[in-house]
């Protein structure tokens, strides 16, 4: 098992770049100065910290990740703990935070993100990631 020990002080975003949606919301995303930095990586990367994702077990095809303080947030989870640490100072952050702070929104609202994604990607002839 891969483990990397992050900055405590820094949210980590694993996303698909590819996704023209996942990354104009990564790169919008505004969080609280209580949470430290944003450091947003592109899924499709070489990078230590997508590496650790999938030897956890994590489909990068199925769902955003969000590392914090040494824990992942997979999927809808990542998206609410996105909201509840967002700033509400544009308007893609306050429905951001609006909308998905609220557990049974994040359930109901991202399954159909998810299917917006493939269905872009696949118009986009973009490859799913390697398992």
């Amino acid at each position: 098992m891969i483990l990397i020990m992050t900055n405590p002080n820094v949210l980590y975003l694993i996303y698909d770049a590819e996704c023209l949606i996942c990354h104009h919301c990564a790169k919008s995303l505004k969080l609280k100065k209580a949470v430290g930095h944003l450091e947003t990586i592109n899924a499709r990367t070489a990078h230590p910290l997508v590496e650790e994702a999938r030897a956890q077990g994590y489909d990068l095809n199925e769902g955003i990740i969000v590392k914090y303080q040494n824990v992942f947030y997979y999927g809808p989870d990542a998206v609410h703990f996105l909201a509840m640490l967002s700033t509400p100072i544009d308007i893609f952050n306050k429905i951001n935070a609006y909308i998905f702070k609220f557990k049974f929104m994040v359930l109901l609202i991202y399954p159909i993100l998810k299917i917006i994604r493939k269905s872009l990607l696949w118009v986009r002839q973009v490859e799913r990631f390697k398992k």
